[in-house]
This record gives structure tokens, C-alpha cells and sequence, in this order.
């Protein structure tokens, strides 16, 4: 008899794409009818209260590094 597992795994995501304020405390976003909004980094965490949680925060920078030529 081979030993088994059964898991049922339940994922909450947020996910927000816009700029950290100089202070830290606010993200800059745009939202989907193009108009900028404002929202309080703390309020991303209001869901996950009392959770355990995996944080990833990314910063993308793209240069171009192709030639010109002249």
C-alpha cells in the first residue's frame, strides 16, 4: 500500500503595478479607465491580516542596448 497525500491549496493575490512615493508610503497606479490614483501602502495588507504571508516586491529597469548607428 503506497502511502498518499491529498492537498487542497488556496491562493490570495494582490497584485498592483504603479510607483512608491519618495516617503514610502503611498503607491501611484493607474487604473483601468486611465485616471491616476493614489493608494496607502498599508491598506495593500488590510486583506492578510493575522496571515501568514510571502512577500516578492520586483523592480523592472529596461535599457536599450542596441547600437545606433549614425
Amino acid at each position: 500500500m503506497k502511502n498518499y497525500a491529498y492537498t487542497r491549496s488556496l491562493t490570495d493575490k494582490f497584485t498592483i503595478k504603479g510607483e512608491v512615493s519618495e516617503d514610502g508610503t503611498m503607491i501611484y497606479y493607474v487604473d483601468s479607465e486611465k485616471e491616476e490614483k493614489t493608494l496607502p501602502i498599508g491598506k495593500c495588507f488590510e486583506p492578510f491580516r493575522g496571515e501568514e504571508i510571502a512577500l516578492t516586491i520586483v523592480v523592472k529597469d529596461e535599457k536599450d542596448m542596441t547600437e545606433t548607428e549614425e
